[in-house]
Formats: C-alpha cells, sequence, structure tokens
C-alpha cells in the first residue's frame, strides 16, 4: 500500500549512505519498512549489468547494439509473420511511475500487441466501487488522525501498510480513537485490535449486511445524507431485513453479540472509516464483499467514509501519456489471472515482459512457465534483477531501480502526485526504450508518434 518519501543521503563519491522516510512528511512520518530502508544494499546485488542472450542453457552478455538489434530484429518477424496480437506486452506493479509503469506503453500501443487487463491484484474492488460511487476513491489516510473508530476489514495493516497503521495507534493514543479487525486470522493487527471480529473465510457480505440491518432496525441511520445524496435506499433496507441474526451467525460463525458490538461502535463513535482490505476481494464473491462494506459509511452519513485505494484518485490522462489516445487501434485486453494457459496454449510468439515477476506472482504458474518455455516462443524480460522469469528469457535487458532515475509517482497514500528523484547515478544506458521504439519503427517503416 505504502508509497514511502524517502531521504537518501550520499558519500562523497555519490554512493547512498542509507535510507530514511521523511519527517516532513505526514503520511511517511520519519520511517519506512526493512525493505525501503535496504534498498540501495540491493543496488549493486544480483543486478541485471547489461543485455544477456540465451545461448542453450546458458546467457552470453552481449552489448547494446547487438541486444537491441536481436529484439527488434525478432518482433518484426513476428509482426510481419502474424498479427499483433501474438505479441503480448506483460507488465504490472513492480514500479508504480508513470514513465516507467505506464510511458513505455507506447510502443506496444502502437504496435497493437495484446496487454493484461490489470486485475491480479485489486481490479475487482476498484470496479466494484465505481459501481455505487463512481470512482474508487476514499479518504486519505492521513485523515485517519481525525477518526473516532477506524475498522480495518479483511486488512492486516500493521504488516501491509505500517504507516496507515501507525497512523491508527497515533490516533487512538492522541483521542482515544478505537481500532477494530475483521480478519478470520489472528494477524498482528488483530492481536492490537480493541476489537477483533472472526468470521468464517468468505462470509463478509453476511457479516457486512448484518451490520446494516442492525443499524437499520435500531435507527443510526443518518437519512437526511441517505434522502439527499444516495439512491436505492428501500431496495437496501429490504434486502438487509432478509440478514437476520440467525442467518449471519450460521453462513459468519459470529455470535450475534459481536455484530451488535461492531454496529454501535459504528453509531456511536463517528466519524469513522473503514479500510478495506485488497485481500478481501481475491476471491469469487470478492467484489459483492466489497460493495456490501461500502454501504455502510454512506449509511451513517459519511461521504466515501472508506479507504481501499486511492492510486486512482487523480485526474491523469493515462491514454494519452501510454499512447492509446495517439493509436489506430484499442489493444486486445486478456485476463491476466487466466493468463497461464494463454501462454501455455501457444497464443502468443513474442512475449515482451517488465516490471514483473510473473512466473512466481501469476497463478497457475506451472503452466505459465511451461509456455514460455515453449520453442516458438520468443521472451524478452526487462528486468532490474537475475530471477525466476530471466530464467525462461531468451534476451535478458537491464532496467534501473526507483533509485536510479527521476518520474512521477501516484499512489495510494500520497497526499498529492510528486516528483520522484534520481538519488544516485545508474551504470545502466537509460534510453534503451526509445531505442527499441525507434528501431521498431523503422523497421515497420513508419514513423514515430509524437
Amino acid at each position: 500500500y505504502d508509497t514511502c518519501a524517502l531521504i537518501v543521503t550520499l558519500g562523497e563519491l555519490g554512493q547512498i549512505l542509507s535510507i530514511k522516510g521523511d519527517p516532513k512528511n505526514p503520511v511517511t512520518q520519519g520511517f519506512t519498512c526493512p525493505r525501503g530502508a535496504k534498498d540501495h544494499e540491493r543496488l549493486y546485488k544480483n543486478r541485471v549489468e547489461a543485455p544477456f542472450l540465451r545461448k542453450g542453457d546458458h546467457f552470453e552478455r552481449i552489448d547494446w547494439e547487438k541486444g537491441l538489434s536481436v529484439v527488434s530484429q525478432k518482433l518484426g518477424e513476428i509482426l510481419e509473420k502474424h498479427s499483433s496480437e501474438a505479441v503480448l506486452y506483460l507488465d504490472y506493479a513492480g514500479n508504480m511511475g508513470l514513465l516507467t509503469a505506464v510511458f513505455p506503453r507506447r510502443l506496444w500501443n502502437d504496435i497493437g500487441a495484446t496487454q493484461t487487463d490489470w486485475a491480479l491484484c485489486s481490479n475487482s474492488g476498484h470496479k466494484a466501487l465505481a459501481l455505487h460511487y463512481g470512482h474508487s476513491c476514499g479518504i486519505r489516510p492521513i485523515e485517519i488522525l481525525s477518526m473516532d473508530l477506524v475498522v480495518f476489514w479483511g486488512f492486516n495493516a500493521a504488516v501491509s501498510s505500517p504507516h496507515m497503521w501507525s497512523l491508527a495507534r497515533k490516533a487512538r493514543k492522541l483521542r482515544g480513537t478505537q481500532i477494530v479487525v475483521i480478519d478470520p486470522r489472528e494477524s498482528r493487527t488483530a492481536k492490537s485490535a480493541d476489537l477483533w471480529i472472526q468470521p468464517m473465510p468468505g462470509s463478509d457480505v453476511a457479516l457486512a449486511y448484518g451490520v446494516i440491518n442492525h443499524l437499520i432496525q435500531n435507527d443510526y441511520i443518518d437519512l437526511e445524507f441517505i434522502k439527499e445524496w444516495t439512491l436505492g435506499f428501500e431496495q437496501l433496507k429490504v434486502k438487509a431485513s432478509k440478514w437476520t441474526p440467525h442467518r449471519v451467525e450460521q453462513i459468519t460463525g459470529v455470535a450475534w453479540r459481536y455484530v451488535e458490538q461492531l454496529g454501535d461502535a459504528y453509531a456511536s463513535l463517528k466519524p469513522s472509516a473503514t479500510m478495506i482490505g485488497i485481500g478481501l476481494q481475491k476471491c469469487d464473491q470478492g467484489a459483492d464483499q466489497v460493495r456490501a462494506i461500502s454501504f455502510i459509511p454512506a449509511l451513517l452519513g459519511l461521504h466515501r467514509g472508506f479507504f481501499y485505494s486511492n492510486g486512482n484518485s487523480f485526474s491523469v490522462n493515462e491514454s494519452l501519456v501510454s499512447g492509446q489516445a495517439l493509436a489506430d487501434k484499442t489493444p486486445k485486453i486478456v485476463q491476466q489471472v487466466a493468463l497461464a494457459d494463454l501462454v501455455k496454449g501457444g497464443g502468443f510468439k513474442f512475449i515482451y515482459i517488465s516490471c514483473m515477476n510473473p512466473a512466481m506472482t501469476l497463478p497457475n504458474q506451472h503452466a505459465f512457465r511451461e509456455g514460455i518455455s515453449r520453442q516458438d516462443v520468443f521472451v524478452v524480460v526487462h528486468e532490474t534483477h537475475w530471477t525466476k522469469t530471466t530464467q525462461y528469457a531468451d534476451v535478458v535487458l537491464p532496467a534501473l531501480t526507483y533509485l536510479e532515475k527521476e518520474d512521477y509517482s501516484i499512489n495510494a497514500l500520497l497526499l498529492a502526485p510528486a516528483d520522484q528523484l534520481r538519488a544516485t547515478k545508474t551504470f545502466l544506458n537509460k534510453n534503451f526504450f526509445f531505442k527499441i521504439y525507434l528501431t521498431v519503427m523503422k523497421t515497420k517503416g513508419q514513423p514515430l508518434p509524437c
């Protein structure tokens, strides 16, 4: 979740001596996670330092000119022999900067390459919230400090979002904020909660509707807010009435007294923030779970009184940045969670992988690894470090870490979009993307789009 504001200390030779959280940033609060604090130690460990070309069962180091020539020539051959949909651009959230994650799609959008729906992590929840709120943005994390109740629903913040967890604990210390955790597991967050509710996995719709029914039946809702700002309350009321105490207990395994306790807390402790975990929507009924939980703040008269992820809350024309607005056609989009079988089936002849380690992170990894091992598939991996995925590549191209480049960051916890400054010099060629782009366009005999 966290997007840390960092202060990097350099030595006389420009080497990084330390990485610390920015104490002036109200969300980062002067600390970062152990990974962030040690990131500079990874700069020179296990790095992909140059282009590499597969030679049988090993890789041979090559220069940039040859590396770019091999990649662009093979891509040109695939485009000439097959349709552009036989080319797959596979990327994800390894780096979320606009210049790293979005801008490189210009090449693949211009080619017309197949891309994925980016649904592996949080897309179901975003779409679920958008059905009711038009957009999935909610409270800003800094607002946690002004809350009387913070509910971490399916959200192990103590591990996955230490800065939001720190804000919640600070609010509890300063103003007596109550912290409720809803999680089937006794997580680190649950162990520190004022109230831990333990529903059966996948039963959160029932629990949410039980709370909603309790709020409605006890007149804890804000009817004026509902009348002015919402639609469909009468339908929701009818649906919620079907979730009787007995039915909720049978499905969730939670005693009704705890449902009442949660509902009473929502009613008496205002304002509140409902922190909806991304893991909550990683199941068949995940989107419905997110939707049901998101109704609770609205019933209480709290406009967007939830947090899911605010990365898309800023108005950024990604279509223009990615070149999609300039392309002749819309690319074919395939489901990321079902990608392994498509790759195994040989539907793609050229796969370019960036900002992702799919041989370790995609569902059905065995099938995916089998697919990228096919003799009729050419695989290029653009990566900062040697990973499981690079083992299957025909060509490995080196990439810059966030410490070695400038970018523009937009993410969940930022108060505003922020410049990402280069912290240290790099030994890599920073212009290889543009060289690939120019080479491919030259191969196709097409001008370079603006």
